[in-house]
């Protein structure tokens, strides 16, 4: 066994479907011993999101009691449309491209992969994903997305009309 992996015992592999946790596992038993317990699909009724989010504040808290000046951010995908359809489409392929670059590799990721990496719809839904999150501690959002420049721009000018007002006033509090 890899002696960097040798005092993990349990290592969990999460992620949505097709991001290619089955091929980690396979090559973590094959290659490095590990014993292989596959889960059930996850249900649709599951909200992921609020289980990550439940999982990242422990952590959070953790990290800014031990250390008050580290400042928690992220790098998210955000794509305001009304159009919940029409977002993903437009940005599937810069998440796609972000999912292989991050491990998570799948070449057409489904819509539930593309909800796990990204924040994609109308104006009142992406300022409460985004909200819920900053809820959680992180104080820096890099905000990316992987859409044509047109309606890039389109995408950060609601964002910037309906999102960031929120997020300012909601930093005052």
């Amino acid at each position: 066994m890899n002696p960097d992996l040798a005092p993990y015992r349990t290592l969990v592999l999460e992620g949505c479907d097709g991001a290619g946790k089955s091929t980690l596992a396979a090559h973590l038993a094959d290659q490095h011993g590990f014993t292989v317990v596959h889960s059930p699909r996850t249900p649709d009724s599951l909200d992921l999101i609020a289980r990550y989010r439940e999982r990242l504040r422990e952590p959070a808290d953790t990290a800014r009691a031990a250390r008050p000046d580290v400042r928690l951010a992220a790098f998210i995908h955000v794509v305001v449309d009304d159009d919940t359809d029409r977002a993903r489409t437009e940005a599937a392929h810069g998440i796609a491209t972000f999912a292989r670059s991050s491990r998570h590799r799948t070449a057409d990721p489904a819509p539930g992969c593309l909800d796990f990496f990204a924040v994609l719809g109308p104006a009142a839904y992406c300022r409460d994903r985004i909200l819920a999150l900053v809820d959680v501690g992180l104080e820096r959002l890099h905000i990316v997305t992987g859409c044509s420049w047109e309606y890039r721009k389109r995408s950060y000018r609601a964002f910037m009309r309906h999102v960031a007002p929120a997020l300012r006033e909601h930093r005052r509090r």
